[in-house]
């Protein structure tokens, strides 16, 4: 134990200036970061049934993309976020941030054709690593990233 004023006294009030927020002041930059945090989620969620409904448009005729209980549980875990989403705008007023938008992507939105895109191409990666011997994936990978393929 230190002498009045001395380090100890130094340290406790380092940590109460530093460390030690008043309680609101800690809800709040909580609150705004779970906020944050479930947007992102939510709106990933969002861009990647858009993406996969444009893969399917796109690439397949229309036919559906995934079987049909994957389907079935990808609208159910999107109609979950959206519920969520809704019990949220409470909180974003108190935070008074723009609330979630409830929304799907449109067709042809550029977040969706990048989305999609990246999803072709993580796909034409797989089969090329499984395919073949290799030439044709280092290839492909050689377009998209330089360095590394460049590099080996």
């Amino acid at each position: 134990m230190g002498l009045p004023g001395g380090p100890d006294l130094s340290l406790r009030r380092l940590l109460e200036h530093y460390i030690l927020l008043p309680a609101p002041k800690v809800t709040k930059l909580v609150g705004e970061f779970l906020y944050g945090q479930f947007k992102t989620i939510f709106e990933e969620a969002l861009l990647l049934a858009a993406a996969l409904d444009e893969l399917s448009q796109t690439h397949l005729d229309g036919k559906d993309l995934l079987f049909v209980d994957t389907h079935s549980e990808l609208v159910r875990h999107i109609s979950q976020l959206r519920a969520t989403a809704q019990l949220y705008a409470p909180l974003a007023a108190w935070l008074k941030v723009k609330p979630m938008e409830v929304h799907d992507f449109p067709p042809g939105h550029a977040r969706v054709g990048a989305k999609a895109v990246e999803m072709a191409d993580f796909s034409k990666a797989a089969a090329l690593t499984v395919s073949g011997d290799g030439r044709q994936f280092k290839g492909a990978l050689h377009q998209f990233c330089p360095e590394p393929a460049g590099s080996s």
